[in-house]
């Protein structure tokens, strides 16, 4: 779980969002794939919609697996 905090200047002040990073099922160092979302009000908000994103990609690595094997 990696969710992050990030801050700018804009003219009407600072402005901040949380985001969210993780490498997706099935990528190795060689080839790595990251799922990345920002955009979120608070730090909960991030948590909350990176475990339902891990979740749902892990049941997309999975699937077609099983499918297979039958």
């Amino acid at each position: 779980m990696s969710i992050r905090k990030r801050t700018w200047k804009t003219a009407k002040g600072v402005t901040t969002v949380w985001l969210y990073v993780f490498d997706a099922p099935g990528s190795t160092r060689k080839d790595r794939k990251q799922i990345f979302e920002s955009g979120f009000a608070s730090k909960k908000e991030a948590q909350d919609a990176e475990a339902e994103r891990r979740l749902k990609e892990q049941r997309a690595f999975e699937v077609p697996g099983l499918l297979a094997a039958c």
